[in-house]
């Protein structure tokens, strides 16, 4: 898609204007996620808040790369491994079934095929760590604002069928951000995207130690497929 690949030219730019600040803040800048040209269009979307840098879980699948030095924005500006980051961070979709397989779980009871963005691209491993870091006096900063105006975009293009909002602090900024609105009779919120209401679910992690418990999944699913039914008699 070529959006997709102007939105990854703009994340390079953005951390290249960024990287002095923000390496006061982290010695050892990670490289930015950037995303695949094969995102699925009209899809039940998952929308998470960053992504992880895990080196325990990229050590089988980098081969002779060192992790933590792949890792290194500096280092990918180099020796030129934009493209390699976006082909490994495919392959860790495919690996990654604890975080990942939920998704496609949750797709296949739900009868619709599934994508996956993150509202910002600065890899963080906790949340917390990554908080401080996007605040500044209780309000955003301008360099996540300027994540958050890139993601927006790229929803826009992915024109996804559902939105899952897949994390407690995403929902609160999503919901914020896209100013979104209740429909009572049916019970979830919507996005105008697109050019459409969009039906938007919010809510907590769908796995780890915090995940949303099997029953509330299961109200979920059902939810899910009742809006997917509701959505071509708009």
């Amino acid at each position: 898609m070529e959006t997709i690949s102007c939105v990854n030219q703009k994340i390079v730019e953005l951390w290249g204007k960024w990287e002095k600040k923000l390496r006061n803040i982290d010695e050892h800048l990670p490289v930015p996620f950037l995303y695949s040209g094969k995102l699925r269009r009209n899809a039940l979307l998952f929308v998470g808040l960053n992504p992880s840098f895990l080196p325990d879980l990229y050590n089988p699948i980098w081969g002779h790369i060192e992790p933590k030095t792949f890792a290194g924005w500096s280092n990918c500006i180099e020796i030129d491994k934009v493209q390699q980051a976006i082909e490994r961070e495919n392959v860790k979709r495919r690996k990654y079934r604890r975080y990942f397989g939920v998704f496609q779980d949750i797709s296949k009871k739900v009868g619709a095929v599934w994508e996956h963005i993150d509202l910002f691209f600065y890899r963080k491993l906790k949340q917390d760590d990554f908080k401080r870091q996007i605040y500044e006096n209780d309000s955003l900063t301008e360099f996540v604002l300027c994540q958050l105006r890139l993601s927006k975009e790229l929803i826009h293009e992915l024109q996804p069928r559902i939105i899952v909002v897949a994390n407690k602090l995403a929902s609160d900024i999503f919901c914020e951000e896209w100013k979104l609105k209740t429909d009572e009779e049916r019970g979830y919120d919507l996005a105008f995207v697109s050019g459409k209401n969009t039906p938007v679910f919010l809510g907590s992690m769908l796995s780890g130690q915090r995940a949303l418990d099997i029953y509330s999944r299961k109200r979920l699913i059902w939810h899910i497929k009742k809006a997917i039914k509701e959505i071509p008699n708009e």
